[in-house]
């Protein structure tokens, strides 16, 4: 154990310094005068121990000293933690500049802090490995997304035992973890019945106690496929009796919470809440979208211009800001025929109507909370995005996202002609590359890619009793790893050494709760490295190197090399929208110019952190990743399933696709009429099904 150091000690615990003075003379809280107490005790005892004696020095009764520990023996920690979290959420709402209602989230950051400097990795399930783990995703083998694991160490979507999960970290001090929501980080090959569960939510790796929601990417909002935690289940109700995925997942937060406040309220808890809103399907009511009609009517060209203007009126970014250019490509609103604009506006009033249901829903949670009397003492984090806006909708958006997988052409008429069908059950829609750019605004590009429309998500961070600062903007730059040394820091307690008896790797991030009363001290998180698909990036000390590696969203190649990228160069603190390449119009061999030199230095440095944090080799490949990946699975030329398999995953079927089969169903056919399902593969996105039925067959 490390010594202790008395001012801290003091600072946090209240007991006056001169009397922890006394207590270390007397050898009790020093390291080096208990190495003679340590053939006696365990070290946990010693700090208990040392706990007693400062509790009693501080005038607590042993009555008063007995309630600071579980039965357990361990220290009872009372801080509650929920960690919230919406799926491709931009700066669309009105928090961030846009007209997206959300006032739970403005009631959130008035009364907490909004830290504007937040990045992520770019993509869902590595951002969801930092945020879990507190270590890089290319640490934790997580450079990608699950089902586009490769074999190298950096890429394999294995979660090693060695970097265990915050619920795993904080078991030993006495909380239960809940998650509920999107998941994303079990290797796709490993989430059948069949296990193994080591990296299931509530496997050994991660250590969540229970969960409750969807191991993919994304799912149907109406008619989702869940689990209960590893027991496949359906959805409690239907679209048609008023079911919505967001509403769902929120019920089940408050249901847990509300029962473990009532049997021991003392008792410390982690919720893990992540929405499958924003992330298509856009799927909400009607009557949600409708708030909207007209409001996108401007485009997302006038749309950028008046978010830019608004978020420097709020003072989100400086005044001398300047809006990052278009991807390459995307059409000029007024270039667009009547028809692609009132499809188009539709497709961002979805989208609109989808997010304020979603922080509806946050709402209830919160007032939950305010009710049961534990929001002041529970420690929030809501992340907007663990990406930014989705491009993957194509230039014209998309009725059928899974459309693009099939190569099956979607066309503005077919789309204009069912309209009143987007966000509703049977679709599966996505909106136009477009919005996602006016998502992202002030920055370019958007999720995949490492320029900061890609990974620069807003953060709001809410905890009454721990946070004096209200409604107040925090510049410094902080990465995703930076929330598990935040919670450790925030609870008292150090990342355990081991974690089912596996020796642990250290947390590779950095705490940020020298920012909650201080706006400008510096930050103590210098540097941070960025790869997502072939895009590179570097950010170190305000500056910036940025490679875009050209493929669009919803392309699968990259049009050049690794040795062909343009390594861009921005002074982030001048420029935060990375508008101004530093490398444009420069000869890059002039090993004389301030300019090269610094791009040589941090170029160098990002090698030198890929190879730190397993980045390296270098893979750009994108769906065609998921070809390499037979070897991974058993080859069965025959596969027999019998009543009750349900849910079979995809990877643990028949591969049906490009390739001659045959099917044999053994069906009894009772007296009287025999209707439904005989075999369903996929759902109503994308898939087939053999259904028997009794008409028909007569």
């Amino acid at each position: 154990m490390r010594d202790l150091d008395i001012t801290e000690v003091a600072r946090r615990s209240g007991v006056p310094a001169s009397t922890l003075r006394f207590y270390e003379a007397k050898g009790l809280l020093s390291s080096t005068g208990r190495r003679g107490l340590r053939r006696l005790f365990a070290p946990d005892v010693l700090e208990r121990l040392a706990l007693i004696a400062l509790g009693r020095a501080a005038g607590f009764s042993l009555e008063d000293i007995a309630r600071m520990f579980a039965p357990d023996g361990r220290l009872r920690l009372d801080r509650k933690l929920l960690s919230a979290r919406a799926d491709e959420l931009d700066r669309t709402i009105r928090e961030l500049g846009g007209m997206i209602r959300t006032p739970t989230l403005m009631k959130l950051a008035q009364q907490g802090l909004r830290y504007t400097h937040f990045t992520t990795t770019a993509l869902c399930s590595p951002t969801r490995s930092c945020l879990v783990t507190g270590r890089n995703h290319h640490s934790v083998g997580m450079a990608n997304i699950t089902e586009l694991a490769t074999g190298f160490p950096g890429y394999n979507g294995r979660q090693p035992q060695d970097k265990a999960g915050i619920p795993a970290m904080l078991h030993q001090h006495g909380y239960t973890s809940y998650c509920i929501g999107k998941w994303h980080n079990t290797p796709s090959e490993e989430t059948t019945i069949a296990g193994p569960y080591d990296r299931w939510p509530t496997g050994s790796v991660f250590g969540f106690d229970r969960f409750y929601g969807f191991l993919g990417g994304d799912c149907d909002q109406w008619e989702p496929k869940l689990f209960l935690d590893r027991e496949a289940v359906d959805a409690p109700a239907t679209p048609e009796e008023g079911y919505h995925l967001s509403a769902d997942l929120v019920d089940r937060a408050m249901s847990w919470i509300s029962q473990h406040h009532s049997a021991d309220p003392e008792k410390p808890w982690l919720t893990w809440l992540a929405l499958g809103c924003a992330h298509a399907p856009h799927h909400v009511a009607p009557e949600w979208a409708d708030k909207y009609k007209g409001q996108f009517d401007l485009g997302w060209d006038a749309y950028r211009e008046k978010v830019l203007a608004q978020q420097k009126k709020l003072g989100i970014i400086p005044e001398h800001a300047k809006l990052a250019p278009m991807l390459e490509g995307v059409q000029k609103w007024d270039s667009l025929s009547a028809d692609e604009k009132r499809l188009f506006a539709r497709m961002a009033e979805l989208y609109a109507g989808f997010i304020e249901h979603a922080d509806a829903q946050l709402g209830r949670l919160m007032e939950f909370l305010e009710r049961t009397g534990q929001l002041d003492n529970t420690l929030v984090f809501v992340f907007i995005g663990d990406n930014g806006s989705s491009g993957e909708g194509t230039l014209t958006g998309l009725f059928n996202e899974q459309s693009i997988a099939n190569s099956v052409q979607e066309t503005v008429a077919r789309n204009v002609a069912r309209i009143d069908q987007f966000g509703q059950p049977g679709s599966y829609n996505h909106y136009p590359v477009g919005w996602a750019m006016a998502g992202n605004t002030p920055f370019q590009l958007c999720k995949q890619y490492t320029h900061f429309g890609g990974v620069r998500n807003p953060l709001i961070v809410h905890w009454p009793r721990g946070i004096e600062a209200k409604g107040e903007l925090r510049t410094q730059y902080h990465h995703c790893i930076d929330i598990v040394p935040t919670i450790l820091e925030a609870i008292g307690v150090e990342a355990p050494r081991f974690i089912n008896s596996v020796q642990q790797a250290s947390v590779e991030g950095f705490p940020m709760n020298y920012s909650f009363n201080d706006a400008t001290a510096p930050t103590n998180h210098v540097t941070q490295y960025f790869e997502m698909l072939g895009n590179r990036g570097l950010y170190h000390d305000g500056w910036k190197v940025v490679t875009y590696h050209g493929r669009k969203p919803w392309e699968n190649k990259a049009r050049w090399s690794f040795d062909e990228d343009h390594w861009e160069l921005y002074n982030v603190v001048d420029d935060p929208t990375e508008s101004n390449d530093l490398m444009k119009g420069r000869d890059r061999a002039n090993l004389s110019d301030p300019m090269v030199k610094k791009l040589i230095e941090l170029v160098g440095l990002w090698w030198a952190e890929a190879g730190r944090y397993q980045v390296l080799p270098l893979d750009d490949r994108f769906q065609m990743r998921a070809l390499g990946r037979a070897g991974l699975y058993a080859e069965r030329e025959r596969m027999t399933y019998y009543e009750g398999a349900v849910r079979i995953q995809e990877f643990a079927g028949p591969d049906t696709k490009n390739r001659s089969w045959e099917m044999t169903a053994k069906v009894e056919v009772p007296a009287g009429d025999a209707n439904g399902p005989v075999v369903a593969l996929g759902g109503s996105s994308a898939g087939f099904t053999l259904y028997l039925n009794e008409m028909l067959r007569q």
